[in-house]
């Protein structure tokens, strides 16, 4: 299994939805909803992704909440309020439901 089918698995598990696509466009954000979404995920296994994702993100939706996994990314250093490290996807499900339910 791959880390995005476990992310995905995961993050279904903990009933929230998932959708895979390149969110490095704008428009693909868009589409996906970005406008009536809880939060964005950033978790790709290519950090520069994952700021990208974060940055086109804070961009359309200034508040909306930004989690993303990365290696070296601090969170001073993008957009996110939470950096996961990869070592910790397995745990992205269980923490993403605590986020968005309480």
């Amino acid at each position: 299994m791959s880390n995005r089918d476990r992310i995905a698995s995961a993050t279904r598990a903990a009933g929230i939805p998932v959708v895979v696509g390149d969110a490095r466009h704008p428009e693909i954000l868009a589409d996906l909803g970005i406008g009536r979404a809880r939060a964005v995920i950033a978790a790709t296994s290519d950090d520069l992704v994952n700021i990208a994702v974060a940055l086109n993100a804070r961009a359309i939706r200034p508040g909306i909440p930004i989690v993303l996994t990365s290696g070296y990314v601090r969170p001073e250093d993008t957009a996110a309020e939470i950096i996961l490290k990869p070592r910790l996807v397995a745990d992205l499900g269980p923490t993403l439901h605590r986020l968005l339910t309480t």
